[in-house]
């Protein structure tokens, strides 16, 4: 991986390597108000898929949990949210069970 450690106007850059190859460069990206990694992300696990989502609603975490190769549609999702907005908040969707629609994290879904 490259020494470089700075953009080409001289930013200071935070970079990572892909899993894929171990070797490229994967440079990482952060909000500039909050300083929050922003992220896209799916992370698998051996019998669970997880889903993360910092960007939908300001100050809040969903957190997605469902076997592999689950619909982001169908409900068989286990959600948390954790809301920041005064201290950390953690509530689950339903009852935490693996019966939520991820899709409607931010909309139906009713949390407690």
């Amino acid at each position: 991986m490259s020494e470089n450690k700075y953009t080409t106007n001289n930013n200071p850059t935070l970079a990572a390597v892909s899993n894929a190859d171990g070797e490229t460069p994967v440079y990482l990206l952060a909000d500039m108000t909050t300083g929050r990694l922003l992220t896209d992300t799916t992370i698998t696990s051996p019998t669970y898929i997880l889903r993360l989502d910092d960007t939908t609603t300001a100050d809040v975490t969903y957190v997605g949990k469902a076997a592999l190769a689950s619909a982001t549609s169908a409900a068989v999702w286990q959600i948390q949210r954790i809301d920041e907005t005064s201290g950390m908040i953690i509530t689950w969707g339903g009852t935490g069970t693996f019966n939520q629609v991820w899709d409607n994290r931010a909309t139906t879904v009713v949390y407690s």
